[in-house]
């Protein structure tokens, strides 16, 4: 996690400069960055600013020191090179982020700020926001495939399944690797889009390489069952027991396949078992009997 302060001039990113960057890797407090920058020419000075932050006049205008597209591209350099750059601070996400949006308009070519700020509105759980600056930084670099990626799964944030598939397919083209956890995602965008058979082929393919792999099992015992393929659903769960005997919700699932399939007292059996394992089970059985449900 990154501790992150930026101190400006004001607090109009459109009127006000930045005159210092500063951060802190919090797991590692050895690694810091501070930087001061000469605000840009033009920008307004609100006296009040100055006093709280300590700058004179004199220092914010100095022409020696490094331009605000400098100090902000340093950052970013140093921010690339941690390890998790989720980002913290006071006030990070109102007035820090409109301040580097800014600096993207003063240095428009430079990918690296639309993407930070697209990975700072994710942590926010943003994730409309971070569509747009994710969309904005591959229009500068369309060959980031793990930029695309990772608006895949803003867009599954979203519920929009549609785009989150057809980015996850896109990522590899552009260079992402087709790691365990990219092949998971997109069975998971598959069977949510209703390609049934796609998602379940990738899901499978992984439970072969990671056979007691308990949630893999859930997920394909759980796309069996909302396919209606009760059967295949029980075997899938049965085979999770084997693994992890305690798993309730496992049992409870099968007794539900049970009912499902027409038989009503063995499924109820064992719903009525697995609540006895796990009470919390049993809202789920009220849900089921109320009406319309």
């Amino acid at each position: 996690m990154i501790v992150l302060d930026i101190e400006t001039t004001g607090v109009d990113a459109l009127k006000n400069s930045i005159v210092s960057i500063g951060a802190i890797e919090f797991e590692n407090p050895e690694e810091r960055f501070y930087e001061e920058c000469r605000i840009w020419d033009g920008a307004e000075i609100n006296p009040l600013a100055l006093e709280v932050n300590g700058y004179t006049e004199e220092e914010v205008k100095d022409i020696n020191k490094k331009t605000e597209a400098d100090v902000v591209q340093n950052f970013i350099d140093w921010l690339n090179e941690r390890k998790d750059i989720t980002v913290a601070g006071q006030n990070p996400h109102a007035v820090d982020l409109t301040f580097l949006d800014a600096a993207a308009k003063e240095d428009p070519e430079n990918a690296e700020i639309p993407y930070m700020v697209a990975k700072a509105y994710a942590d926010m759980m943003n994730y409309k926001q971070a569509v747009t600056y994710f969309q904005k930084a591959i229009a500068l670099k369309p060959d980031q495939g793990y930029w695309i990626y990772e608006m895949a799964l803003m867009y599954y944030g979203m519920h929009d399944d549609q785009n989150a598939l057809k980015y996850m397919l896109e990522a590899p083209e552009k260079g992402l690797k087709r790691d365990n956890e990219y092949l998971e995602n997109l069975g998971i965008a598959y069977l949510n889009t209703g390609k049934f058979n796609e998602g379940l082929a990738i899901l499978k393919e992984m439970l072969q390489r990671r056979p007691s792999d308990v949630n893999l099992l859930n997920m394909i015992a759980e796309a069996y069952y909302d396919a209606k393929k009760y059967d295949d659903a029980i075997d899938t769960w049965d085979q999770l027991l084997v693994l992890d005997k305690t798993n309730a919700s496992a049992l409870y699932m099968i007794g539900l396949s049970y009912q499902k399939k027409g038989d009503k007292q063995k499924g109820m059996a064992l719903c009525d078992k697995a609540i006895e394992m796990d009470p919390s089970l049993a809202k789920n059985k009220q849900k089921i009997q109320m009406p319309g449900m």
